[in-house]
């Protein structure tokens, strides 16, 4: 044995299949550190490049406001001069260049104010200040357009064509509400840049796209002004007009011509043993109008210096570690081997021992097995037969479980109640539904007669004589007081005749279905259709009256013809709204969802406006509004919403006395925008407020009862349903009702 068994190679090969593996496992983790590692630098340079672009961004825009809130100062105090209105209104462009030209030198010297502007109320150019020998032009910047628009000072950045960008403040010029003209102020930003680029570790650029400049002019420009800047075809699309290292411009062209296609993406610029990480951020001017970039450059050269140093130093840290560790490893697993091979010599010499003995004890162990098999061939044929008839019953057992359960839960379940007799009428089964029906205890009540559950004479008079003559499929439809006596259910009774095993009669089965509620539906519609009859019927009488009138008879004056005229399409208008309310009620019916065309509104726009005409046709009703947050936008189909307000205001002002006030509020609430329609009119009970959204419910029926078709209130509520908004009410008789309801902001 000792000559088949593997001496000194089996040991090698242990040792090899224990480092081996711990060799790759430190190669995988250090793999991975600098995987990972590297990953999260990359990542952390991502976010700090976002963040110092939002923070410059933000200092810019800041600065810019800045500036235009000096210029909005300077340009109040101008219009307030009374020599320069009085020499403005004179038109005398000589006297007004001398008056205005001190104050110009004044501002360009102290606060780098580079234009100043006369113009005309036409919007033509009648002095320059900066350029005198040229007025009379046309001036359709963004910023004197919207002033001439809205009345107000407007200010922003705008571009021209030598590629000058000028921070540009304009403000209407009135005496004695009287238009003189505008005064215009405008400040390169050229000069602001220069002072705002010093930003730490970050560098930028400004860049403008091609299509918003003139070649001619961009190329005279930068010898005009002084300023260094690309050329016109270094760039495809773009010129890069300033930035805060000029000698940084080969690298910037390079990186933009190759830069990503996404503009969210960063990119690298290697300048002067720098690192730099790149990110494009857009450049708008007074309009909104994109016409440039801002390139944003941060120094990222120590981050990464710093990584590669601590990679370096920790992959020898572990090469060095793993070294010590392989030589300790393997002089432990030598003395190892030397000891396991000391033992397995010991065991072979104790094996050979054993097998002689093992021989006999083999031979006894087969003659026990001979008697054990014939034993276990005996105790299996009596198990297998005891096994077969225990799990015939047991099957049996539980076929007759399962069928008795299965009739139990089939009774138990059936919706409808179920009642089992005898012959004589005695209960010998009642399902919950039944109990539920009588009011009575199942359990107690088996073994008893019909008449102890059953109130109603007519209907037990004719259940008795179903189970007298034994009657099969016999329809009985009675009503029967609930066990209050406060209101009759109406009830549908089916029998059914349980035979014997001989097919003879053995008892009577009752099946009972409520009806109440199809009752009530049909009730509710009959009521429905008599009033919709009723309303249209009405405005239908008026307009074939009034329509008649102007057929037959030519005489009427034009006052009389139109107020005819206007009855008649106020009563037509009646009952275009009456036909949508039902077509809108059929189509929730048929289960169709509404058809929305949604749009961004202002909350002022949808909930303030609607009530304009109310507050002309309810002349003694005063309408309160008050409307926080008007311009909250909100994401809904604003003839939907107007619908819902005309539905519940014309609802506030019917159930409302003579001089009632109606409230009208809104204001934002989390996620939405909230609105309360409040009135002080005759309020709704406990009862009546779950019902209100019901269709075909009012909550006067009577012949003096308020108009209408009970349909409104269901139309509101799928109307916000399908906003996804929720709606509810609060009301107290007497008192006056608040119907409150929420849309989600966009």
């Amino acid at each position: 044995m000792s000559d088949a068994r593997p001496a000194r190679p089996a040991r090698q090969k242990l040792r090899l299949k224990i480092l081996l593996p711990i060799s790759i496992g430190l190669l995988i983790f250090l793999s991975f550190y600098i995987a990972t590692t590297s990953w999260y630098l990359e990542r952390d340079i991502a976010r700090n490049l976002v963040l110092d672009s939002r923070a410059v961004n933000t200092s810019f825009h800041n600065l810019l406001k800045q500036r235009a809130q000096i210029l909005h100062v300077q340009l109040q105090q101008l219009a307030q001069s009374a020599e320069l209105q009085r020499l403005m209104l004179q038109q005398d462009r000589a006297q007004l260049l001398a008056a205005a030209e001190p104050t110009f030198n004044d501002l360009f010297r102290q606060m780098g104010i580079s234009h100043y502007y006369f113009h005309n109320p036409d919007k033509t150019v009648f002095l320059r200040l900066h350029n005198p020998p040229k007025h009379g032009d046309q001036v359709d910047r963004y910023t004197l357009q919207q002033a001439s628009q809205s009345g107000t000072f407007v200010q922003g950045i705008e571009l021209d064509a030598l590629g000058t960008l000028t921070l540009r403040a304009v403000i209407p010029w009135r005496k004695d509400n009287r238009l003189l003209g505008y005064l215009e102020l405008g400040e390169e930003v050229a000069p602001v840049l220069k002072s705002f680029f010093p930003q730490g570790n970050t560098e930028l650029a400004l860049i403008i796209d091609k299509k918003y400049l003139n070649r001619a002019e961009w190329e005279t420009g930068p010898r005009i002004i002084k300023k260094t800047s690309t050329g016109w075809d270094d760039l495809e699309d773009r010129v890069i007009a300033q930035t805060s290292i000029p000698t940084m411009l080969p690298e910037l062209i390079k990186a933009i011509n190759s830069k990503p296609a996404d503009p969210r993406q960063s990119f690298e610029i290697n300048f002067a043993e720098k690192e730099y990480q790149g990110l494009i951020q857009p450049l708008l001017d007074a309009s909104g109008k994109k016409i440039g970039e801002f390139l944003i450059l941060s120094d990222v050269t120590e981050k990464r210096s710093d990584y590669r140093t601590t990679v370096i130093a920790l992959t020898l840290l572990s090469l060095l570690t793993g070294g010590i560790f392989f030589s300790f490893t393997s002089a432990i697993l030598k003395n190892t081997q030397e000891e396991l091979r000391a033992t397995e010599q010991k065991l072979i010499a104790e094996m050979v021992k054993v097998q002689g003995s093992n021989v006999l004890l083999e031979n006894e162990i087969e003659e026990r097995k001979t008697v054990e098999s014939a034993l276990n061939k005996i105790h299996n044929e009596l198990e297998e037969r005891v096994q077969e008839r225990t799990e015939q019953l047991r099957l049996s057992l539980e076929q007759m479980q399962q069928l008795r359960k299965q009739l139990a839960d089939v009774v138990t379940s059936v919706v409808d109640g179920l009642i089992v007799t005898d012959l004589e009428g005695t209960l010998e089964l009642i399902n919950p539904s039944a109990a539920q029906l009588f009011q009575c205890d199942a359990e107690k009540s088996l073994g008893q007669p019909l008449k102890t559950i059953i109130r109603d004479p007519a209907l037990l008079r004719q259940m008795v004589d179903a189970v007298h003559h034994q009657v099969s499929d016999l329809q009985i439809e009675v009503s029967q007081l609930t066990h209050n006596a406060q209101k009759p259910i109406f009830l549908q009774a089916r029998t059914s005749i349980i035979t014997d095993k001989s097919g003879q009669p053995a008892g009577m089965i009752f099946l009972l279905r409520d009806i109440t509620g199809e009752r009530e539906v049909e009730r509710i519609k009959n009521e429905f259709i008599s009033t919709a009859v009723h309303e249209l019927t009405t405005p239908l009488t008026a307009v074939m009256g009034y329509s008649e009138l102007l057929l037959k008879n030519q005489q009427f004056s034009p006052e009389e013809q139109r107020e005819f005229l206007t009855i008649i399409n106020e009563k037509s208008e009646f009952l275009a709204r009456l036909v949508g309310e039902l077509l809108n009620i059929s189509r929730i019916e048929s289960g169709k969802p509404l058809e929305l065309h949604k749009n961004d509104c202002s909350a002022e726009e949808l909930f303030e406006e609607p009530i304009h005409h109310f507050r002309h046709f309810s002349a003694d009703h005063p309408f309160l509004i008050t409307i926080d947050s008007p311009t909250t936008i909100l994401n809904v189909d604003k003839e939907k919403i107007w619908q819902v307000m005309e539905n519940l205001c014309s609802n506030a002002v019917k159930y409302s006395p003579s001089g009632g006030e109606i409230i009208i509020s809104g204001k934002p609430v989390t996620h939405g925008y909230r609105v309360v329609i409040s009135d002080n009119g005759i309020g709704l009970t406990e009862e009546q407020v779950p019902l209100i959204f019901e269709k075909f419910y009012r909550c006067n029926q009577s012949d003096t009862a308020v108009g209408g078709t009970g349909l409104g209130l269901t139309i509101v509520k799928s109307i916000i349903d399908a906003h996804d908004g929720k709606i509810w009410v609060d009301s107290e008789p007497g008192k006056g009702t608040s119907i409150h309801f929420e849309l989600p902001c966009s």
